[in-house]
């Protein structure tokens, strides 16, 4: 018999099954923005694999950030801003999900957060099967823009020369 604010088994299965779609998408979403930064700056696949795989998700967007705020034209910047802004927000969002405390309240399930805002003073949120997929769905759409940031640059990147410091 199942004690009364314990969710159903099939329940269960389906926010596992939801909050899988999420991580799986955000898994494509990153690997998108990485080809992405290897293709703006016309790196092999060897490169790629060695220098842009291995560097975290907010390191990414601030090299691209940096390089477009010296290589793009104002309005494709702030595209560039928006899809980056976006892709953190989502990956805030997976963090949640990945690295949160599961449990139930009043029969309902809900994952405690311990990150962003939440860092110090937790915030139970209240995610079902419905809200998951919608998120996956957002991170499937923020995939594709992050894909094709590679339009907003100029086709040969022109870094601006670095100054090495004087000894």
């Amino acid at each position: 018999m199942r004690r009364r604010h314990q969710p159903s088994p099939e329940y269960v299965k389906e926010l596992c099954e939801a909050v899988g779609r999420v991580i799986v998408s955000f898994a494509i979403c990153e690997h998108a923005l990485t080809i992405s930064t290897a293709k703006i700056f016309g790196l092999t696949r060897v490169q790629e694999r060695a220098l842009v795989r291995p560097i975290g998700l907010r390191a990414k967007t601030s090299l691209l950030r940096r390089v477009g705020k010296d290589c793009l034209i104002p309005g494709n910047y702030k595209t560039l801003n928006e899809i980056l802004k976006e892709v953190e927000d989502l990956s805030d969002d997976r963090n949640n999900l990945a690295h949160g405390f599961y449990g139930t309240k009043n029969g309902k399930f809900t994952l405690v957060t311990f990150s962003g805002e939440a860092r110090i003073s937790s915030r139970p949120v209240a995610w079902t099967p419905t809200t998951l997929t919608q998120l996956a769905g957002s991170i499937q759409q923020a995939t594709t823009r992050a894909a094709n940031l590679r339009l907003l640059f100029p086709k040969s990147l022109k870094l601006p020369k670095i100054r090495s410091p004087k000894s």
